[in-house]
């Protein structure tokens, strides 16, 4: 859809469009994000994350990053924290001052499995394997092993499967309270188990500021890019036409000199492509 998009601007206007050269801090996009209307947006089509983006109104990548990863079964129950974290973060409050530096970014909530890694480290001194060994052992919940991790983050001591064999010091030998280390574990066992791979997110969202910035300056574009791409699929091609008509966009009729296999734009209006009527044959088509 994009490829399609950014060829038929390129034709269109002459231009040279790349979408490798665009900046990722244009605010009319993350506006565009935010206004209620994500049609046509990776990711955040549904009405549930179209209503949750209108909540946040997204200023940065991170912003969608976390919407993307936080808005799914488990994590859900964290957005209000999220989302009054982003409308005031001066008043989000950290365990431990060594946490902000970790979780300012998603407002003082535990989003993905590389921050669960990073307290680790921070916190308790754990090793990048010693903290990968943790973050696995609360993908599975394991309650033994759990206990054993508990007391490792406390005080120290050397982990299970740790090929290194590296003395972890543990949060209290590096000057935090026995009670606060032991909410903190009690927090990142709450987050953690719902903890979604940063990196991840993060291609996602690559994707979404790419087709809404697609959307922000060449909207009938990306929408008849996305049309041809469902073209075969009745109920998401009168989805998509009637929302081109909602925007004023014309909906020119099938013309057997003037429409092409798929859809296409005509002085600034969308005219039906054949693909598009029901039991036309390719063979007829061409």
């Amino acid at each position: 859809v994009i490829g399609d998009t950014v060829r038929r601007v390129n034709e269109k206007y002459g231009k040279n469009l790349s979408l490798d050269e665009i900046t990722f801090d244009d605010k009319d996009v993350f506006d565009s994000m935010g206004n209620g209307d994500c049609t046509a947006l990776f990711q955040l089509e549904s009405g549930g994350m179209t209503k949750f983006m209108n909540q946040l109104q997204p200023s940065c990548l991170e912003d969608v990053m976390a919407g993307i990863s936080m808005y799914r079964p488990g994590p859900m129950q964290f957005l209000d924290d999220f989302l009054k974290g982003k409308k005031n973060p001066d008043k989000v409050e950290y365990a431990h001052p060594l946490l902000k530096e970790v979780l300012e970014v998603t407002y003082g909530c535990i989003v993905y499995q590389e921050q669960v890694m990073q307290i680790a480290q921070k916190v308790a001194g754990y090793s990048f394997g010693g903290a990968d060994i943790m973050r696995r052992g609360i993908a599975k919940k394991d309650l033994k092993k759990l206990e054993k991790q508990r007391e490792i983050f406390l005080h120290g001591g050397i982990l299970d499967g740790d090929k290194t064999k590296k003395y972890v010091p543990g949060a209290v030998a590096n000057g935090m309270e026995e009670s606060v280390a032991n909410h903190l574990f009690e927090q990142i066992l709450k987050f953690a188990s719902y903890a979604f791979n940063k990196s991840h997110a993060a291609a996602y969202t690559f994707l979404t500021y790419q087709t809404a910035y697609l959307k922000c300056y060449y909207p009938t574009y990306l929408m008849v890019a996305v049309i041809n791409n469902r073209i075969t699929n009745s109920d998401e091609l009168r989805h998509y036409v009637n929302y081109l008509r909602r925007q004023g966009v014309k909906i020119m009729a099938p013309d057997i000199n003037r429409s092409k296999k798929v859809f296409s734009i005509e002085d600034g209006n969308v005219r039906y492509g054949l693909m598009g009527i029901k039991n036309v044959g390719e063979q007829a088509m061409e």
